[in-house]
């Protein structure tokens, strides 16, 4: 597998004030709501928080704990595979974290 890419800095308050920038409508409404607020872990980038909560949506938590680390063990680092990682993966290795939420018959 190649390197992961490097994990990209993500800082909110950028991230809104590019978003005014860009976008008039944005801009007022960024202007009259109450700061936007994100609980992610300080080593887990916009990717990985958003590959997480993929894994965590129809399912119980533990299920998804359960798949998402193992999602998380198909990368060389032991974190959420790079997209270029995830690109490069063999179809049945990206379909057996998601069998985990099946019940296997008898």
């Amino acid at each position: 597998m190649t390197e992961p890419s490097a994990i990209l800095a993500f800082n909110l308050a950028e991230a809104c004030k590019h978003l005014a920038a860009c976008d008039d409508c944005l801009k007022g409404l960024i202007a009259e709501t109450l700061p936007f607020q994100i609980d992610v872990a300080d080593a887990q980038s916009p990717y990985e928080a958003l590959l997480e909560s993929i894994a965590y949506q129809s399912i119980s938590g533990k299920a998804a704990a359960t798949i998402f680390g193992r999602v998380k063990a198909l990368s060389a680092t032991g974190r959420a595979p790079a997209p270029e990682e995830m690109l490069k993966l063999r179809k049945p290795a990206c379909a057996k974290p998601a069998s985990l939420a099946r019940k296997s018959s008898p």
